[in-house]
């Protein structure tokens, strides 16, 4: 089987007559999951990131000005790069997986290719965005067959096994516990990635998870819809992962967990495993409130780095419609817990919300004039504000379904986060926090980001680079 991943198919300011943006270079490591526990059972697959075929040194090419003929462009470039595929791998099964909202057009894209050129070939769509999406797939996309609903593993071996069967389940439910946990305990295997010859693997940011799913609810998030509750992997299969990168000379890794709890029972075993390898550095996410539970010497021993925290927001209010669970003291105590983690060399990096129902302008302003404070005092290193989506699945999503929210921008594939995606509407069906508003906060809390050390070492590098 071979799984695609499709590229980004989104609007960016034209450099030279060409949309091109600096990219973060991850491979998919979801659909690496999948197709590593294939081979655990047996089965043929390899992983397809088509976002790497159109690169072009460090800048990716996305072909969309807004234009037909930009669109035009990128579908014959696609076309191109699924022949030269389909010739080099020759699969007999063809997934797609559909992770982002951004992601939505091109995976459009490809899938009528896939119909007009390989009808014979059967093709499986999964992912995070294809699980909340599922009927678009199904009835609007020719050439579907399935849709894997949740955890891919299990029900991408069932349908291939069961696919020649006229009985088989358009809609692929979740499986069994056991069968997800079997999934977890197969090391992901990078060398499933078919990559142009320009993109090799050491040159990649690589990711590693720990475990799988969140026990929290936040509105704005699928993660516990798709995933469940919190299940920690096996200790012995991200041990061999990292012992493959450490094989391939990877020096920094991103632990991909939703959040990481040093009050769970394997967060020391967790430490232990990181501890061993001393040529790697991480970075790990942590809740505000697992913060004073976390005892920094047992992040450093674990040569974790940078630790990302996901506020979202210094007021109580928007915390609460957020639904992000955060008692009112543990906002008292962030500066406690924060200097903690800086005075023990840690570098932080606080993630921001901006335009989240509940919201407004004044509101914003607190937690502008907090991370402020922090930057100014050396507090966090790092800032990131981003705009909130109603993606499929979420809570807000079904505001929007009631009317409660105006959708800015209805083309998902341009849910970019950094420009006003919705509004929400007072019973007169007024904006509460109106776009030209959200515009002001997130420039504002740009203007922060630009001051601090990670933003200007990053300009410093690609000064270097170039």
């Amino acid at each position: 089987m071979l799984v695609l991943v499709p590229p980004d198919f989104i609007f960016h300011p034209v450099e030279g007559g060409i949309p091109t943006r600096d990219e973060a270079r991850f491979l998919p490591y979801g659909a690496l999951s999948i197709a590593s526990f294939l081979r655990s059972r047996g089965q043929r697959a390899m992983v397809a990131p088509l976002q790497w075929y159109f690169q072009r040194g460090t800048r990716y090419r996305h072909f969309d000005d807004g234009t037909e003929a930009s669109r035009e462009a990128f579908e014959q470039r696609t076309r191109h790069v699924l022949e030269a595929l389909m010739r080099r791998l020759r699969p007999r099964a063809l997934g797609v997986s559909i992770g982002y909202a951004i992601h939505h057009s091109a995976a459009e894209i490809i899938l009528g290719y896939l119909h007009r050129f390989w009808p014979e070939i059967p093709v499986l769509v999964g992912g995070n965005h294809a699980t909340h999406t599922r009927e678009h797939w199904l009835n609007a996309c020719r050439g579907v067959d399935a849709v894997v609903c949740g955890p891919g593993e299990a029900a991408t071996l069932a349908w291939l096994e069961a696919r020649r069967s006229p009985a088989a389940p358009a809609a692929l439910r979740r499986h069994r516990a056991d069968d997800e946990a079997a999934s977890l305990a197969v090391p992901v295997d990078l060398d499933l990635a078919a990559l142009p010859h320009w993109a090799p693997v050491g040159g990649f940011m690589h990711l590693l998870a720990t475990s799988r799913g969140c026990s929290h609810r936040c509105a704005f998030c699928t993660s516990r819809l798709m995933w469940r509750r919190r299940q920690g992997r096996p200790r012995e299969a991200y041990t061999a992962e990292l012992e493959g990168l450490v094989a391939r000379g990877v020096d920094r890794v991103l632990l991909a967990d939703d959040m990481l709890d040093p009050r769970d029972s394997g967060f020391a075993e967790l430490v232990d495993v990181l501890a061993r390898f001393e040529s790697i550095r991480f970075g790990a996410p942590l809740r505000l409130d697992s913060l004073r539970h976390c005892n920094p010497r047992s992040l450093t021993r674990a040569h974790i780095e940078e630790v990302f925290v996901g506020l979202e927001s210094f007021s109580p209010e928007i915390l609460r419609a957020m639904r992000k669970d955060l008692r009112v003291d543990c906002l008292a105590r962030i500066d406690t817990d924060l200097c903690r983690l800086r005075d023990a060399g840690l570098k932080v990096t606080l993630f921001m919300l901006v335009g989240h129902p509940g919201a407004t302008r004044s509101l914003d302003m607190v937690s502008i004039e907090r991370c402020q404070t922090l930057v100014e005092r050396g507090v966090i290193t790092g800032l990131s504000a981003v705009h909130v989506a109603p993606y499929p699945g979420t809570a807000l999503a079904s505001m929007v379904e009631r009317g409660r929210l105006r959708i800015i921008e209805p083309r998902m594939n341009r849910w970019t986060l950094d420009r006003p995606i919705v509004e929400e509407l007072d019973p007169a069906g007024r904006p509460v926090y109106p776009e030209a508003e959200q515009r002001a906060t997130f420039e504002a809390f740009q203007d922060i980001c630009r001051r601090t050390s990670a933003y200007v070492e990053r300009q410093r590098a690609r000064l270097r680079g170039t």
